[in-house]
């Protein structure tokens, strides 16, 4: 079989390809076709897609937990971890009432769940690393959505000058 080809030198080359060569660089397309048609590699492929995205802190959808679930109940245990504590920082942000605050609870539950890994590690759980990893990732998420909220600008930035302006409204009520 002959096959003809442009290159840059000149105007066209022919080129003789065997057979053999064609069938092989089929098979090993359709090797591939077949591979990435696999379910057991599509499953691989989208477990580890939602890791990556539970590591960068971003939250999942039902369907990607119900997938962690029938899949890697390690993984779905760690998320639901994940989620449970993330929803407690949120209401804890909701609460505090100056930016001072604020940074002392991140700066607290974030040093938390790092020592929560590091003695989870101790008593040999290998996966607590990770764990510990996911957790400061989704509380850094929540974090940097909450700073950018009206709530936050709104804030004080500390705690004195919280106490500044309730001496001024009941300076400003007595007079």
């Amino acid at each position: 079989m002959t096959f003809t080809t442009f290159n840059q030198n000149s105007l066209k080359t022919t080129t003789s390809v065997s057979w053999g060569e064609k069938e092989r660089e089929h098979n090993r397309f359709q090797s591939w076709i077949e591979e990435l048609n696999d379910p057991k590699k599509k499953d691989h492929q989208k477990t580890t897609s939602i890791a990556m995205k539970l590591q960068s802190g971003k939250k999942l959808s039902n369907s990607e937990l119900d997938h962690l679930r029938r899949n890697c109940p390690e993984l779905y245990n760690a998320a639901r971890r994940s989620m449970a504590e993330r929803a407690a920082y949120e209401r804890k942000l909701r609460n505090c009432r100056s930016k001072e605050e604020v940074r002392r609870l991140h700066s607290t539950s974030t040093m938390s769940a790092a020592a929560g890994g590091v003695t989870s590690v101790r008593n040999g759980d290998s996966g607590g690393g990770e764990t510990a990893s996911i957790r400061i990732s989704a509380l850094n998420a929540e974090h940097r959505d909450f700073i950018h909220t009206k709530q936050y600008k709104d804030m004080p930035e500390t705690q004195k000058q919280i106490e500044k302006e309730k001496r001024a409204r009941r300076f400003i009520r007595l007079a």
